[in-house]
């Protein structure tokens, strides 16, 4: 062993490095005594070669005598450094997984670390949390780390899961805090439910959120319905599933239509237009849609049912297709998953039971649909209410109109 003095940087990184676990602190304390300004080194030495976790390589350098700060933990947020020649064929151990007491070693220095470094460690701690190693975390420890995780502005897919944010019973500010960094366009159900019972959910967030809207939609359908149908939330370009889940909330809600809700109920409708009409979503809205629609007087649902009505045409006057589930005993018979049908003859259907023939040819509440063909079931139900319309006093224009642009379209000539 060379005497203190005669020892090199380099040459104390390579003995730290390689030495055993019980001759360690021995030449910590000769770097100390030789070159107090390696430090730095020794440090990126211990946890990026060693594989000593950055808590312990700081606590154990301190330990030494080392005067150790924030300028250390900079280290860490940095790139490695080149190593030198004589250090390429040291053997290295990985760096562990990021820990609890790393993130709190950070919290503790966090005023002086460099805005980089901030977010380096932010993404960290985030990322940390998490993780399986991160989740059984208890909630008051999370909370003191604020300051770091905080500071994160992640990706969409680097967010929390919102299990994450479930249970922690955290202050309402650092609750709506913690949001922002959460994918709220996951499984929120159980969240919002959490946030409902606390009364810690204001209006303006959830409105700004649709996944939180979809959570209420299903936790607690009653209030999202209300909401809606008040105006202070609203499904702005829906999802499929989302447009599905508020369609068949606010049937079985069973709300009331005031002058107010039919207005946003409207809205509702108009939003559709972003839903592909080629689905079995939108197939599968119609009847809730249109058991809502019934309870309205005609004047009222006309219109919302011309506009509910112009997604099932296409622009060449035929009925828009969808592909809906099959049964197991249709899919072992076809060997298909799905059927074809028309989802424009679904909408006429349902909307028979309510319709008069002056919404159908007078206000034009149904769009008229040249081309479909007809099941023989609706063509029957068809005639029958052609029959029951026919009882009553009707104009001449009226009746002109349903024969060209309803009997013509779907009655056989012996109809």
């Amino acid at each position: 062993m060379l005497a203190d003095a005669e020892y090199r940087p380099h040459q104390l990184v390579q003995a730290v490095v390689t030495c055993d676990d019980a001759d360690l602190d021995a030449w910590l304390r000769t770097s100390l005594g030789t070159f107090p300004g390696v430090a730095g080194r020794l440090f990126v030495a211990l946890t990026r070669d060693r594989g000593v976790a950055m808590w312990a390589a700081f606590q154990r350098l301190a330990g030494a005598g080392f005067a150790m700060g924030a300028a250390h933990l900079e280290l860490m947020a940095s790139p490695p450094p080149q190593p030198r020649k004589e250090e390429n064929l040291l053997p290295r151990l990985p760096p562990p997984a990021p820990s609890l007491a790393d993130f709190e070693l950070v919290a503790l220095h966090w005023a002086k670390l460099s805005d980089k470094s901030k977010a380096i460690f932010a993404d960290g701690c985030l990322g940390w949390w998490a993780s399986a190693v991160g989740a059984d975390t208890p909630s008051a420890t999370l909370l003191r780390l604020r300051p770091v995780w905080s500071h994160a502005r992640p990706t969409q897919r680097r967010k929390l899961p919102p299990a994450r944010a479930c249970g922690l019973d955290w202050p309402c500010s650092d609750t709506l805090a913690l949001l922002a960094h959460v994918d709220l366009d996951g499984d929120t159900a159980a969240l919002v439910g959490e946030l409902l019972k606390r009364d810690a959910l204001p209006y303006a967030f959830v409105a700004a959120h649709q996944g939180l809207i979809a959570g209420a939609l299903i936790v607690r359908p009653d209030w999202a319905v209300a909401r809606l149908l008040a105006g202070e939330i609203a499904l702005v370009k829906p999802q499929l599933s989302l447009a599905l889940l508020a369609a068949c909330a606010l049937e079985r809600a069973k709300p009331e239509l005031t002058k107010q809700a039919v207005k946003h109920l409207g809205r509702f409708i108009d939003e559709l237009e972003h839903v592909q009409a080629a689905t079995n979503a939108m197939a599968a809205c119609v009847e809730p849609l249109l058991t809502l629609l019934a309870r309205l007087p005609p004047d009222e649902r006309a219109p919302l049912l011309a506009r509910l009505s112009r997604y099932y045409v296409t622009d060449t006057g035929s009925s828009a297709m969808a592909a809906v589930p099959r049964s197991a005993d249709e899919r072992a018979g076809s060997g298909r998953d799905t059927t074809a049908v028309h989802s424009f003859e679904r909408l006429f259907d349902a909307a028979l039971r309510f319709v008069s023939l002056d919404e159908l040819v007078g206000v034009h509440a149904l769009s008229v649909c040249k081309q479909w063909p007809v099941s023989p079931a609706v063509r029957v139900r068809f005639e029958e209410w052609v029959m029951k319309q026919l009882k009553e006093p009707q104009q001449t224009t009226q009746l002109l109109a349903l024969c060209t642009d309803w009997l013509a379209v779907l009655c056989a000539p012996d109809q």
